[in-house]
């Protein structure tokens, strides 16, 4: 008796297994489908990873632009806070100088009229002597 899972050619008389001619087939057709199913999810993916490339370099780009932003605006507040702090700065000094000013223009008032009253004083001295010296003069001549 014939064994089932062999089947004789009826050419040329040789047995065939046919057992593994379906499974051969059906390995076949099951490494084709997993590798269709294969690139279609390798095509998937790398859509995928090509879409988040490109999402990726957007963010880089508007993390840029945002960044540069950013900073010009950090370097107007710095730049108005330096102007405002000069600003400051130069009415302080300015007032230190009117009030140093206001000083020294009393000073030198008081100064001069130091020197009007020793000068008075002096030329007075100076008469004082001269009418003494008349008088002492006169007063030998007699």
């Amino acid at each position: 008796m014939e064994n089932p899972t062999q089947v004789k050619c009826p050419k040329c008389g040789t047995l065939v297994n046919v057992e593994s001619i379906i499974a051969h087939r059906i390995e076949e057709n099951l490494k084709n489908e997993f590798n269709q199913k294969y690139l279609d999810l390798k095509t998937v993916m790398e859509g995928e990873v090509k879409q988040k490339e490109i999402t990726l370099q957007k963010q880089q780009e508007e993390l840029t632009k945002n960044t540069a932003a950013f900073e010009t605006k950090v370097n107007e507040k710095v730049a108005l806070e330096a102007a405002k702090q000069q600003k400051q700065l130069q009415e302080k000094i300015y007032g230190e100088f009117e009030i140093q000013l206001k000083s020294a223009t009393a000073e030198n008032a008081d100064n001069k009229k130091r020197i009007d009253e020793l000068s008075k004083a002096a030329i007075e001295n100076e008469s004082l002597k001269r009418k003494k010296m008349n008088s002492s003069k006169t007063l030998m001549t007699r």
